[in-house]
Parts: C-alpha cells; sequence; structure tokens
C-alpha cells in the first residue's frame, strides 16, 4: 500500500496530488479531498510505502526522468491489487513546475524534451504508444516548419520547444 499526503500551494489552496491514472483522464484536475480517500494515483513528490512493497514492484522505472514515473509506480501498484490513499490529514506544501536550471533556454528544453519521452515511455509501457507516437509524427514536419519559421523571428523559445520534441520523438523512435 501507498499513502499520501494532500497537497496544498504556499498560498494554502489545494493543489494537483491524487489523480486518476493518465490513460484514464485528460484532465489534470486533482481530486477535491474530503477525507482520506483512494486514488489511481498521487504526485511523486511525497509518497511513503513500505520499501520491501517498492522493492517488490521493481521501484521507479529507470527509463524514465520525473514526469511519469509516479503514475507508473502507481500503475504498478493497482496491478498488484494494492491501495492508493490520499490522506486529509497528512499535508505537505508543494509547488509545481519550479525548476532550480535558472537559464530559461535550457529549462524549457528539458522540460519539453523529458516530458515528452517520459510520456512516450508510459504509454508503450501501457502498450497506448501508438496513439501518441502517431499523433507526434503528424506533428514533427510542422514542428520542423516551427523551428525554422522561428528562426526567422528569433524566437528562440519556440525553437527551443519545437527542438526538444524532434528530439524526444527520435530518441524514443530508437527503441
Amino acid at each position: 500500500m501507498l499513502v499520501a499526503p494532500t497537497s496544498y500551494d504556499t498560498e494554502g489552496n489545494q493543489n494537483f496530488c491524487g489523480s486518476n491514472l493518465p490513460e484514464h483522464t485528460n484532465k489534470k484536475d486533482s481530486i477535491k479531498v474530503e477525507g482520506n480517500i483512494c486514488v489511481e494515483s498521487v504526485l511523486g513528490a511525497a509518497m511513503f510505502m513500505h520499501i520491501k512493497d517498492f522493492k517488490e514492484i521493481n521501484m521507479f522505472d529507470t527509463n524514465m526522468f520525473n514526469y511519469f514515473s509516479d503514475h507508473d509506480l502507481c500503475r504498478k501498484i493497482i496491478m498488484k491489487k494494492k491501495s492508493i490513499i490520499q490522506l486529509s490529514s497528512s499535508t505537505c506544501i508543494h509547488v509545481h513546475g519550479q525548476s532550480k536550471v535558472k537559464n530559461s533556454l535550457k529549462r524549457i528544453y528539458l522540460r519539453e524534451y523529458y516530458f515528452t519521452l517520459d510520456q512516450l515511455h508510459y504509454f508503450f509501457k501501457i502498450k497506448m504508444h501508438n496513439q501518441l507516437f502517431d499523433k507526434l509524427k503528424k506533428k514533427i514536419k510542422k514542428y520542423i516548419f516551427k523551428v525554422i519559421l522561428n528562426c526567422f523571428y528569433l524566437n528562440f523559445k519556440k525553437i527551443i520547444r519545437y527542438y526538444s520534441l524532434i528530439l524526444a520523438y527520435l530518441e524514443f523512435k530508437k527503441f
């Protein structure tokens, strides 16, 4: 069994913590907690389980950087018919998306590249990658065009964003 606290931002508002697995929802909304609740997935920033249970499910997938590793772990727990409980009596403060990388272009690259690569790995593992892969494959030509177009406008943030998506797609294609 895995337990997790309910997550709040620095202003005391409940933020994303417990939810359904990505394949079961398109929403990024958290479940509003009014007591302890069973969920499909919890935020990886604060989760607690016995080490023997953690080892039994083969821990985190080392092919995932950061963005989908918590969902993958929770999915393995569910497959073992164990529970994931978000506790209302236990709380934490977690600010999403704050990177220690100061360079904004590097931060954009790292986020887009690893998010896309993790997403592809996750959906590959659950045999739903074809939909995502085909969708991304169709967009690659657009992304290449957008990189070139943004070179003319010197919009480096968009160049880096689309370039990192292309690289993640190509990296995943090697598997």
